[in-house]
């Protein structure tokens, strides 16, 4: 076995490959409840999750005549529009959102940098990691 290069990954929206991408991340968050003590039942308390979503981010820099799929990231966190999205480790775990949302993006430009983008995104409804 050997580590996952860090370079060796994709991330999509839309089924469009989103290029430039220097880092992705993704968080599973999860609410729970408890309930108990019970009568007669040892002053156990339980818990159960009651709801879960994932929220993340992604850091790309800006290519000369930009680029489809965060035009895409762009144009979807403008027009609150529900996007696909794709992220995978190849060898690894893909990360797959059916109904995304992008929350926030910037876009900075350093004289001395390359001109960067940056969104954060939430899951709407299910989303699955395998």
């Amino acid at each position: 076995m050997s580590p996952i290069r860090g370079y060796s990954g994709t991330l999509s929206v839309n089924s469009t490959n989103v290029g430039w991408v220097s880092s992705w991340e993704a968080s599973v968050e999860t609410e729970s409840q408890e309930i108990g003590p019970f009568i007669n039942d040892a002053g156990r308390i339980y818990a159960f999750k009651t709801s879960s979503r994932i929220t993340g981010s992604i850091d790309a820099t800006i290519p000369n005549g930009k680029d489809g799929g965060q035009t895409i990231l762009v144009s979807g966190g403008l027009n609150d529009a529900y996007l696909n999205i794709s992220l995978v480790t190849t060898g690894g775990y893909t990360i797959t959102i059916p109904s995304g949302l992008i929350t926030n993006f910037s876009i900075t430009q350093d004289a001395a940098e390359t001109v960067n983008a940056s969104f954060d995104f939430m899951s709407n409804g299910t989303f699955t990691v395998v």
